[in-house]
């Protein structure tokens, strides 16, 4: 069961990220439009980026503070195109999704389910986190 009000999040979502290769090829591999694309060259925090990446994020399209809700969402968007993404990492692609998860007071930690990882792993995906834990009572 799901708990989009995850009373120990301040905030959280997942973003598919894949690099290595043209956003435009990546585009029309999987039939996706990414949240965001970066080039070579292009400013990015103040610096040019060096790799070619292909973002679709769940940021602005899920509002949950259950990390799963954003998972999920990211999957669903995958589904049927597990030849596509292989067919990606084949031609030399790098593929994971990356979850931000923002603690509201200093402890606990997101949740995966067994169907994710499931789902992840006939993908052959994975995750990374980066986890952030305010001190307690921090605003």
């Amino acid at each position: 069961m799901y708990d989009d009000e995850y009373k120990t999040c301040r905030a959280t979502y997942a973003t598919l990220r894949i690099y290595g290769l043209a956003p435009d090829e990546v585009t029309r591999s999987v039939g996706l439009t990414p949240t965001v694309s970066i080039r070579p060259g292009e400013l990015r925090h103040g610096a040019p980026a060096r790799h070619h990446a292909w973002l679709l994020t769940s940021k602005e399209a899920v509002d949950s503070k259950d990390l799963r809700r954003h998972l999920d969402w990211i999957l669903d968007q995958l589904a049927g195109r597990r030849t596509a993404l292989r067919d990606l990492v084949d031609r030399g692609a790098r593929i994971d999704i990356f979850c931000y998860w923002l603690s509201a007071s200093g402890h606990g930690g997101p949740t995966v389910s067994t169907i994710q990882t499931k789902k992840l792993a006939e993908l052959e995906i994975e995750l990374s986190f980066d986890i952030y834990a305010l001190e307690s009572g921090a605003s």
